[in-house]
């Protein structure tokens, strides 16, 4: 229980921070306030939407056999659009260093 504690801790505390900085850096200082009053309203209704939908779909007669699977299959295109949404320098900045890396590896 002390391990699992810790690691949540640790992710909650490490999570928040690197969201405030990846928004800051995708969006911008200008806009960072409307960014977030925005992140947080749609994490608002979507932690008070969750819990009905689920029970609405299980008490339909749905398993979990059945909500898996589609909650995956929903899932996975999000977050092959998330990666659109990252700006293309950034992806170039990685190519490069990890190509770099990769070369150094090579070398040696």
């Amino acid at each position: 229980m002390f391990v699992y504690m810790l690691l949540m801790g640790l992710s909650v505390g490490f999570g928040s921070a690197i969201l405030a900085a990846l928004q800051v850096e995708f969006f911008g200082k200008k806009y960072i306030g409307s960014v977030r009053s925005l992140f947080t309203s749609m994490m608002v209704l979507s932690s008070a939407v969750g819990p009905a939908l689920y029970g609405i779909i299980l008490d339909a007669g749905w398993g979990w056999e059945v909500v898996l699977p589609v909650n995956l299959a929903i899932l996975l295109p999000i977050i092959l659009q998330s990666f659109r949404a990252m700006p293309r320098f950034t992806r170039a900045k990685w190519k490069f260093k990890y190509k770099r890396i990769k070369a150094r590896w090579n070398n040696q």
